[in-house]
């Protein structure tokens, strides 16, 4: 189990190649990654502070505006949701480390070593700190503890608290009492990578062609069907033929199915030997085609042909017909340019020549709404926050009715 402290999450975003690497770890079952609750918790805290000050900064600025204007002015901002913004960072960095609990028990020992000045606590200018550092280190000591068959990789970039692996002070050493051959202390993510991996070289160009290898789009395709990333509001930008001369208009997508994928671009490509085996690691630009439902009036209905850029983090093996890809992470579709539309067809023909018929698509469309709505149901019950539970009604009662379906569900 690799045990990551706060000092190593917060020098990095879940969107990086750090958290990739962590990712693919995982995903590979090279070990398990976690991080403590408190240390989940503090990386929330820092975000929420951020968020919480902006807001102040918004709503000063607004009513000095409101104040300076010669007629009534009403500059809607919204509520300071701390706890959904805390939400949203939490899930964030759940996708990439799981959490482990922090105890009671370990709680209170972080306070008793604050107030008594123990290691890892200490005095700063006169004032006691480090209760949650102890916290932390106690997590990771007590998951030790219950898990004889593991060992322990507790990575922190505090060596100031901490050290960088001993010796360590009483009452820390105490700690660690059965555990010296199964916790490891590292103090960086080069070393996790360093432990973990084995830097190697591959052909790219047998790479790239590989992205761009049927196998590999099919499962573009399968996996953007089930995990496309889309905003809150649930709509996103993308690009479609119009009028007689087919010309690219760009219109907000209430509803997306992809048909097509092709290979765009790739960068950050890195390689590593993890187990037997090489994997490659890479931020992919696709170019998907789909089927697109609009509120926009269509000569084809509701429905029509769209293209849109995705933008992945991936983990794939180059090995051929044994070759397999995943996807680590997503980010929003993006609208294609002009010249990377003229290289797909965006035309009625490329619904109808589609693997998936379009009254499948349009009836897939109308089960996530479906699905959609559920979610709503179950939110009253599980504290999703008001403000969203009624942006995915509106979302899931509009499709519906956009589609002539009038069934309650």
């Amino acid at each position: 189990m690799i045990i990551l402290d706060t000092s190593i999450l917060r020098t990095f975003s879940p969107e990086s190649s750090s958290a990739d690497l962590l990712r693919a770890i995982r995903t590979l079952d090279a070990e398990r990654v976690a991080a403590p609750w408190t240390v989940l918790t503090e990386l929330c805290a820092q975000q929420a502070i951020k968020y919480r000050e902006q807001y102040e900064k918004a709503a000063e600025a607004v009513e000095c505006l409101r104040n300076t204007t010669p007629w009534p002015l009403e500059v809607p901002l919204g509520p300071c949701d701390e706890d959904a913004f805390r939400e949203y960072w939490r899930s964030k960095w759940l996708e990439v480390v799981e959490e482990i609990p922090t105890s009671g028990e370990a709680v209170r020992q972080g306070i008793f070593r604050e107030s008594n000045n123990l290691p890892p606590c200490r005095t700063v200018k006169g004032l006691k700190i480090g209760a949650r550092d102890a916290s932390i280190w106690l997590s990771a000591v007590e998951y030790a503890h219950k898990h004889p068959d593991e060992t322990v990789y507790f990575v922190s970039a505090n060596t100031t608290d901490f050290g960088n692996g001993g010796p360590y002070p009483s009452p820390m050493s105490e700690d660690l009492v059965g555990l010296e051959s199964r916790f490891v202390h590292l103090t960086s993510m080069d070393e996790v990578a360093a432990r973990f991996t084995e830097p190697t070289t591959i052909d790219e160009d047998y790479a790239v062609a590989m992205l761009g290898s049927p196998m590999f789009l099919d499962e573009v395709v399968r996996v953007s069907r089930e995990t496309l990333a889309l905003p809150r509001d649930g709509s996103f930008a993308c690009t479609i033929a119009a009028g007689l001369g087919d010309e690219h208009v760009i219109i907000p997508a209430t509803g997306w199915i992809t048909t097509q994928a092709a290979f765009g671009a790739v960068e950050n490509m890195q390689t590593y030997r993890i187990g037997e085996h090489e994997w490659c690691t890479a931020t992919v630009r696709w170019h998907l085609v789909g089927t697109v439902l609009t509120e926009h009036r269509l000569p084809e209905g509701v429905a029509a042909a769209g293209a849109c850029s995705w933008t992945t983090s991936v983990l794939f093996t180059p090995r051929g017909a044994e070759s397999r890809l995943t996807v680590l992470r997503d980010d929003t579709p993006l609208t294609l340019s002009g010249e990377e539309c003229d290289a797909l067809d965006l035309s009625v023909r490329a619904l109808e020549a589609s693997a998936t018929p379009v009254e499948a698509t349009i009836e897939d469309l109308l089960q996530a709404a479906a699905r959609e709505a559920a979610v709503v149901n179950m939110s009253r019950v599980r504290g999703i926050p008001r403000a969203y539970e009624g942006a995915a009604m509106r979302r899931a009662v509009g499709r519906q009715a956009r589609l002539g379906d009038t069934s309650k569900g």
